[in-house]
Parts: C-alpha cells; sequence; structure tokens
C-alpha cells in the first residue's frame, strides 16, 4: 500500500487512552473553535468510542472518524483477517467547517459527570486538545450520529470513497494461551520484540514487509494464530494514520 496522506511528525497522537485524558475545560468555555486546520496530514478532529472497561483496546483500534486538513475524512472499514482497514473520504470545506465546529461544540457543552463509574465514554480531540466525556443515557446519540458519514448527503463528498493506504503498518502482538488452536509461521521478524503497550507489543513495518503482512493478514482469514519461533501470539495489524510514523505517537496525549 501506499500513502496518500504523508505523516508529518509532530501532529496530534489520534489514540488516547482512557486513563490519560482530561475534559479539558469541556464546560464553561466560551468562544469559537481554533481555525481549522489545514496542513495535509494535521489532524483537525477525532471521534472515538472508549468501551467501560479498565484497559479499552485505544492504541490497536481506530477511531470513529478522523477529520484532516486535507478536508480527508477516514473512517474503519471491514477487517481482513488479523488486518484492519479503514476508507478515506474527502469532503467539501463547508461540511469540513461543519464538522470541525460540531466536534468542538460538543466537547465544550456535553455534561462532564458520568452516572456509572468505568461507563463508556466518547473521546474527542480538536486540533491539538483532547477532551473525554461520558455517554450517560445516551445523551450523545445525536452526535454520534451527526459524525456517521454513512448518514451525510452525498452532495458533501468529493468523489467515493476509497481505501486508505498506509505506509506504516503497527503490529500488536500479545501471548495466546490456548496450545489447541491452530496456527500459521509469522515470517515478518520477531513481533514480540518493540514497544511494550497495554494492548501487546506494538511494532511498525513499512515498504515490502508491510505490503506481504497485509497479504498474510487477508489470506488466513479471521481468528487465526500465529507463531513465531514456537511462540503462539495473537497479531492486530493497523495501519498508521496521517499523523502517526511510530508506536510511541500512539500514546495518550493532551
Amino acid at each position: 500500500m501506499r500513502d496518500h496522506l504523508a505523516p508529518v511528525a509532530g501532529a496530534t497522537a489520534l489514540l488516547l487512552t482512557a486513563a490519560a485524558l482530561t475534559a479539558c475545560g469541556s464546560t464553561g468555555e466560551d468562544g469559537a473553535a481554533p481555525a481549522r486546520p489545514t496542513g495535509r496530514s494535521d489532524l483537525a478532529a477525532s471521534v472515538r468510542t472508549i468501551p467501560g472497561t479498565p484497559s479499552p483496546p485505544v492504541r490497536a483500534a481506530l477511531p470513529d472518524l478522523a477529520l484532516y486538513g486535507d478536508r480527508s475524512v477516514i473512517v474503519p472499514g471491514r477487517p481482513a483477517g488479523s488486518l484492519l482497514t479503514a476508507t478515506v473520504r474527502r469532503v467539501t470545506d463547508a461540511k469540513a467547517d461543519a464538522l470541525y465546529a460540531d466536534v468542538h461544540a460538543t466537547a465544550h457543552t456535553a455534561p462532564t459527570e458520568p452516572d456509572a463509574v468505568d461507563g463508556p465514554s466518547l473521546a474527542l480531540t480538536v486540533a491539538d486538545r483532547a477532551y473525554q466525556l461520558p455517554m450517560p443515557n445516551d445523551e450523545l446519540s445525536d452526535f454520534r450520529e451527526r459524525v456517521d458519514p454513512s448518514r451525510w448527503p452525498a452532495n458533501v463528498f468529493l468523489g467515493p470513497a476509497r481505501p486508505y493506504r498506509a505506509s506504516r503498518l503497527a503490529v500488536f502482538a500479545r501471548p495466546w494461551p490456548d496450545a489447541s488452536t491452530a496456527t500459521r509461521p509469522w515470517p515478518l521478524g520477531n513481533p514480540s520484540t518493540g514497544t511494550e503497550t497495554p494492548e501487546g507489543t506494538c511494532t511498525i513495518l513499512t515498504g515490502a514487509r508491510l505490503t506481504r503482512a497485509e497479504r498474510l493478514a487477508t489470506e488466513a482469514g479471521p481468528g487465526v494464530v500465529w507463531t513465531y519461533a514456537g511462540t503462539r501470539l495473537q497479531l492486530t495489524l493497523r495501519p498508521l494514520l496521517p499523523n502517526e510514523r511510530e508506536c510511541g505517537d500512539l500514546e495518550a496525549t493532551d
């Protein structure tokens, strides 16, 4: 795959852990949103649902929606075996502005006190600021519908949806304890040597190794367990988004 949205170092990391996010002034702040970023790989806004679990798989999952400065909107696609996929579609200036303003307004007006401890929450990014909002009694359901591209009118899009093609692929590896599960060998180096995260060990593949990994994961289908040097592993292959280059970019940021 080739990335048509080149990553830019220093852009806001997209993936946010529930523990590190704060509702940064999510109530009581007045004024309009800051100027929408316009750089090709600048993250303008993102929306992510965080399940109400102690350790949600935030880094190894794609956000529900990510808007970039070139008006590209990236959303998750259907997994291909161990490989997560995404689609990208550009929108009009007016739609990009409206979406950006909507995410900003929601971050600053939604309730900040959860009804239940450890309940689900909504993680929003607006330019370089991160917000975490509880979702009590489905109070944010209207917002979640508004940011669903499948509900948008056709005239806000500039061309059809197409597969998102990344130049960097994160591989998350976790031990698999069930020795009875059928396995396939993983031939692209030790995936258990890399950056440790709550979702597993993270390594980055590029170039020919990326292309081969995508093919292996797709051909293997869902539920496959991989082996490397006799160790059984569950792997999640996750394309890096335009503002991400390394596993460290998937750490939570404020």
